[in-house]
């Protein structure tokens, strides 16, 4: 039977049953044949039932339509070695898959074909200056791409075919690799390749607006909030991109024999904005977004996590950072290791460690390139990964029910209005700055700054609802009309303007019963900025208070809280979170407490009966009104 995607994890079926999604790195192509078999029987002794690697096409290709599967990058030898140590496989065959390599694994041809660039506002290709050398970003909207993509398809094929489950063991294919155009991501930036141009052309008609120049920077003189329009449906148009070119690629996948497993995606370390987890779910069976992040970012780190449990059929890390590249931010072992139980505490069911095994341009991974473990580092992972099978952690549920939608009209407004001018807001983040706050600060015609009082709005809400201990996640705003019937309540900022087709959606989640809650403006403008009336005016929509009043007003707002972490609730708020996994059956099998201040915090942890709980990671027993401090 073919291997699909569940709740679980990979679902083998029939009495094969279901891996939960943990996986680690070891790429093959960098680690000698004779050290496999030690890599992968180390990976397999720390707990996981998966290990993972790209298929480099660079790397394998000798000249166009030719191929070296044979030596050290025999893939074929690879993983009948990791099927007789008893690992299940995920490959990811590109084509991008950076890797720290040249060209991000391009053959260096295609990095330096001209026809296949991106293209600045200027028409010049489009650099990507990461080390170890710069080169111009392939477009994914040139038909010749996916011409070359199909012969590199075909040529990983005829290796991974006869290896598909159940006759082997690949059980999952990763379709490109972090696809918002190589990190620039900024509106002005690219993609103005000439077949970008005439898809945002045919994107427009299709749409209903009138044909029109793709706008190339934000205009300096703006008081008609009309000529926003152009701008934001520009960056619209390049979000739909990446699910375009996702969808192209897994169905040449499907053409050259590769279709019976899950395909997904892995989107950059950013919150969402150049991507869109649902869209792209459409197309694919999973789409997650990598983390690689420190001790401190615990705030950054749950917001992407709820919005993984809010928006993904499958709340999956990709790429879950163990150690860093060597030009990236240095992580050490506590980041990594912070990160990944922050994710798991916030509803995080399924990740990749990369890397698990080390190798040339990283540092920081639990097994070295010989393939031993590194005492210390690789012990947290193997207790751990037993700890979360004991208690069965793929089948726990940490839902909630109110979800907070982000419109993506304020995200491309902010995207526009920005002083960066083409500098990529991931790197901006990277340095520790917050990209919004960067943006320009007049109203454009608008009641407000919206582009800079949107994220002001939408973490004064995360912010009130930690405070009143109210578990929610992050909706997309392409989240189906199924997934926002799943929340009692939704949460929305909102301001002047809002797209049409979301109104429709949120019109029938009220209708179907369902409560929104937003503001602080009822929209009376569309995506267009034209003048609209949205029909949110309803005896089940209600205005959120302002700032002032916004944590008594929200709380009676959302009356009595409905309390899965009641009997495991600090007795104040001390700066603690606290996050219970409940079985099936509503019994609680897990209990997360996390810190989100940036200093040690102390608190009472009260328990239903002494020693009734145990650190999942050391085995320790926990007394019964505990005082915690993290």
């Amino acid at each position: 039977m073919a291997a699909t995607l569940s709740s679980q994890g990979i679902d083998l079926g029939g009495d094969a049953g279901s891996l939960p999604l943990w996986s680690g790195a070891l790429h093959y192509f960098r680690t000698s044949p004779a050290r496999w078999r030690q890599a992968l029987v180390a990976l397999r002794d720390l707990g996981f039932p998966l290990v993972e690697s790209y298929v480099p096409w660079g790397v394998h290709e000798i000249a166009r339509g030719s191929y070296r599967f044979s030596g050290p990058y025999d893939l074929s030898r690879f993983l009948d070695t990791a099927a007789e140590v008893g690992l299940k496989v995920i490959l990811r065959p590109g084509p991008h898959i950076n890797a720290e390599l040249p060209w991000f694994g391009f053959p260096e041809r295609i990095a330096t074909d001209l026809r296949l660039c991106m293209r600045n506002a200027f028409g010049q290709p489009l650099l990507v200056p990461l080390p170890p050398r710069a080169f111009a970003a392939p477009s994914y909207s040139a038909a010749a791409l996916y011409e070359e993509v199909a012969q590199w398809y075909a040529a990983v094929a005829e290796v991974v075919a006869p290896q598909l489950h159940p006759r082997g063991p690949v059980v999952a294919l990763q379709v490109d690799n972090e696809q918002p155009s190589f990190f620039r991501t900024a509106a002005y930036d690219g993609d103005y390749h000439p077949e970008a141009r005439d898809a945002f052309t045919a994107w427009l008609r299709a749409h209903g607006h009138p044909e029109a120049e793709p706008p190339r920077a934000f205009p300096k003189d703006l008081n008609d909030p009309k000529e926003l329009a152009p701008h934001l449906r520009w960056v619209a148009f390049k979000e739909s991109l990446a699910p375009l070119a996702l969808e192209r690629l897994s169905g040449l996948l499907v053409k050259a024999g590769l279709g019976a497993v899950p395909h997904f995606h892995n989107f950059p370390p950013a919150d969402p904005g150049p991507f869109d987890v649902p869209r792209t779910e459409a197309v694919l069976s999973c789409a997650g977004i990598d983390m690689y992040h420190r001790r401190g970012d615990y705030r950054t780190v749950r917001r992407r996590s709820l919005y993984l449990l809010g928006s993904s059929r499958h709340p999956y890390v990709p790429e879950m950072g163990a150690g860093s590249f060597p030009w990236g931010p240095p992580l050490r072992d506590e980041d990594s290791q912070m990160t990944l139980l922050n994710a798991l505490m916030h509803g995080v069911r399924g990740f990749n460690l990369y890397m698990a095994v080390e190798r040339d341009r990283w540092y920081g991974a639990p097994i070295d390139e010989n393939g031993h473990p590194r005492r210390e580092r690789a012990e947290f992972y193997r207790r751990l990964l037993s700890g979360l099978r004991e208690v069965n952690a793929p089948s726990l549920l940490a839902d909630a029910p109110i979800g907070v939608l982000l419109p993506r009209d304020y995200q491309r407004l902010a995207l526009c209005a920005t002083h960066l001018g083409t500098m990529s807001p991931m790197w901006l983040e990277m340095t520790g700055w917050d990209p919004e706050m960067a943006c320009r600060h007049e109203t454009l015609g608008l009641s407000s700054a919206v582009q800079q009082d949107f994220p002001r709005r939408r973490e004064a809400l995360f912010s009130a609802l930690t405070r009143l201990r109210r578990r929610h996640v992050v909706l997309d705003a392409s989240c189906s009309l199924e997934q926002l019937r799943r929340r009692r309540v939704v949460l929305m900022p909102s301001f002047d303007f809002l797209d049409r087709e979301l109104c429709a959606r949120l019109r029938q989640y009220v209708d179907g019963g369902g409560t929104l809650i937003l503001g602080p403006r009822v929209p009376d403008r569309d995506e267009d900025l034209a003048p609209c009336d949205h029909g949110l005016r309803h005896d089940r929509v209600h205005l959120l208070p302002n700032d002032a009043d916004l944590l008594p007003g929200l709380s009676a707002l959302l009356g009595d809280p409905e309390g899965t972490e009641a009997d495991f609730r600090p007795e104040q708020d001390c700066g603690l979170d606290v996050v219970v996994h409940r079985d099936p059956a509503g019994e609680a099998r897990m209990v997360a407490v996390g810190n989100r201040h940036a200093t040690p915090s102390t608190g009472k942890l009260p328990l239903p009966a002494p020693g009734s709980l145990r650190d999942l990671v050391t085995g320790e027993r926990i007394a019964g009104e505990s005082g915690l401090s993290m």
